[in-house]
């Protein structure tokens, strides 16, 4: 759900978030993908580490992607 909401405020004015399911080599693949503003190199190298959250231009204590990561591992799944 976070996801989802964090695509919604990166979206300035009327944009779209498309959500898609795929099965390929028998793995269960889910994309979203948005119109947003988009999240810098320096910043996507930190999504998956514990404590990382941005708030605009700030970065502030958080989960980030880690519970997705987590959870993904424990059903033999990943994240990307």
């Amino acid at each position: 759900m976070h996801l989802l909401t964090n695509a919604v405020h990166a979206i300035p004015g009327k944009g779209r978030i498309i959500i898609q399911t795929f099965v390929e080599n028998e793995q269960v693949h889910i994309r979203i993908t948005d119109s947003g503003i988009g999240i810098s190199p320096e910043q996507q190298r930190h999504l998956f580490d514990p404590g990382f959250k941005t708030a605009g231009s700030r970065v502030k204590a958080g989960l980030g992607l880690l519970p997705a990561t987590i959870s993904s591992k424990n059903i033999a799944g990943r994240s990307k």
